[in-house]
């Protein structure tokens, strides 16, 4: 949400939430604004919150340092540049923060290690610069780090790991872990299904079947008891299992056959994973979320040729020309981590332009035999934006002239702008080729979004390659929310 609510009142920062990487933080920046406004809360009155992690441009840092919001946002390698760096934009950042109050880390089970106690070290420069002799609240988020039998025994590590982190005494009374509930009928059982199950299995499930129905429907209590939870005195997920298993386990109880167990599960998984309005009832929120997981063997690197969008070639293999076609070029392809447009990491060699390695840093003047450095950006695709004008910049490379009329900083101006190519396959210019843009340097930013990476990260790490992923999920669907158990 904007900041403007906190212009207002006297504002400080309250909390600081730390992720290990800036994915999860772009990720929670959309939960907390989909969370705040629904709330409910009068608009005067919601916290207010900001993203504060090396993405965002100059003007988006002033508004911040200026508005200073309830929450801020960051990883932990930008929180300690904020408490060692003197900039004053940073100072004044981590000026605001004075009085904190409370202090998150998130995914805790990620520190461990070296990087586990460089992050104590920062808690504790955190607690010393920002706390001072005021009691610091301190809030650790966490999958499973224990798997102890027992409750007190999986508490007690977990508490261990709090206390060295956060540098604070933490027993097993500490730990806040999930209570979790049957969404089936609660007398239903797995083991005392029997007939009415394998009628279930050997019958017709329906797609616009109600919550209401599933609750009592055999399958889906079977599904829940069997392969999302661990029943007891207290609920508890199974370990996750593959279709496979599940199809397995279901025939052993049934008698039937184990790809008609197959069918049924997975479809019946469906019909629960979709929200009820789409399966003709009210409410938004699935039956019965799960978590399927498909484990994919990265590309690794992937090259494409300089033809238009419905006939380019790619292959995964890198070599100077298309194995097919020996007059076209290939070309390294990396992405944008916002909107994925793609660019290709070039030089321009005798007015060609060629393959250059990603990872061999180019320079921002022209080499004194006429050699330039950069990223192509093809404009193949239809909903490509960028025309070179002032305004397709990024907002903190633009100013208004003395005479009224936009143009680039100085910093910017005659050294960054785009030039716009028309090339053939092979790389040399071609009036009947395809338009690309070629930026001299260091990637700075993306011309189809205007996202701008940290500018001191690699080029490599600004951009993605066709493996790469934002975060750990990348590659796992999720269907619906708060799953009770995992099926691979």
């Amino acid at each position: 949400m904007g900041l403007e609510n906190a212009l207002s009142r006297i504002g400080r920062a309250r909390a600081i939430v730390i992720y290990p990487m800036n994915a999860l933080a772009n990720s929670q920046l959309e939960e907390l604004e989909k969370f705040v406004a629904s709330s409910g809360v009068d608009e005067k009155l919601r916290p207010t919150f900001a993203r504060y992690t090396g993405q965002e441009s100059d003007s988006r840092r002033q508004e911040i340092a200026t508005l200073k919001p309830d929450i801020l946002l960051t990883n932990f390698m930008m929180l300690e540049l904020l408490l060692t760096r003197q900039d004053e934009l940073d100072q004044t950042v981590i000026d605001n923060a004075r009085g904190l109050e409370f202090l998150v880390l998130d995914e805790l089970h990620t520190y461990r290690g070296r990087q586990g106690a460089g992050v104590a070290m920062l808690v504790r420069r955190v607690k010393e610069r920002l706390a001072g002799k005021k009691k610091l609240l301190c809030i650790g988020t966490s999958a499973t780090m224990s798997n102890a039998e027992n409750d007190e025994a999986r508490n007690r590590a977990v508490a261990e790991v709090g206390s060295k982190l956060f540098g604070e005494p933490m027993g097993p009374n500490s730990i806040i872990d999930e209570h979790l509930a049957r969404v089936t009928d609660p007398t239903a059982h797995g083991s005392s299904l029997g007939q009415t199950l394998r009628d279930a299995v050997t019958g017709q499930i329906p797609t616009n079947i109600s919550n209401k129905a599933l609750f009592h429907h055999p399958l889906a209590c079977w599904i829940e008891t069997e392969v999302g939870l661990i029943e007891g005195e207290k609920l508890r997920r199974r370990p996750p299992m593959t279709l496979g298993e599940a199809a397995e386990k279901l025939a052993l109880t049934t008698g039937l056959g184990t790809e008609k167990c197959a069918e049924a599960v997975a479809r019946i998984l469906s019909v629960m994973g979709r929200r009820e309005d789409l399966r003709g009832g009210t409410s938004d929120r699935a039956f019965l979320a799960f978590k399927l997981h498909r484990f994919i063997s990265g590309a690794g690197q992937v090259y494409s040729t300089l033809e238009p969008a419905s006939s380019r070639r790619i292959v995964l293999e890198g070599q100077v020309f298309h194995p097919d076609d020996e007059s076209a070029r290939l070309y390294p392809t990396f992405f944008c981590r916002e909107c994925g447009q793609e660019h290709h990491s070039v030089s321009i060699v005798g007015g060609k332009v060629v393959a250059r390695p990603i990872d061999e840093p180019p320079s921002d003047e022209v080499d004194p035999d006429g050699t330039e450095g950069g990223f192509l950006v093809p404009t193949v695709n239809e909903d490509f934006a960028f025309s070179g004008h002032i305004s397709d910049y990024p907002d903190d490379w633009q100013e208004t002239s003395p005479a009224g009329t936009e143009r680039l900083k100085q910093s910017h101006r005659g050294k960054h702008e785009g030039l716009l190519l028309t090339l053939g396959k092979d790389g040399s210019s071609d009036s009947q080729g395809v338009p690309a843009w070629f930026f001299r340097g260091a990637y700075r930013f993306c011309p189809q979004c205007r996202h701008q990476p940290p500018s001191q990260a690699r080029d490599i790490n600004k951009l993605a390659s066709l493996s790469a992923e934002g975060r750990s999920s990348a590659t796992t669907p999720w269907v619906g929310q708060n799953p009770p158990g995992m099926v691979t």
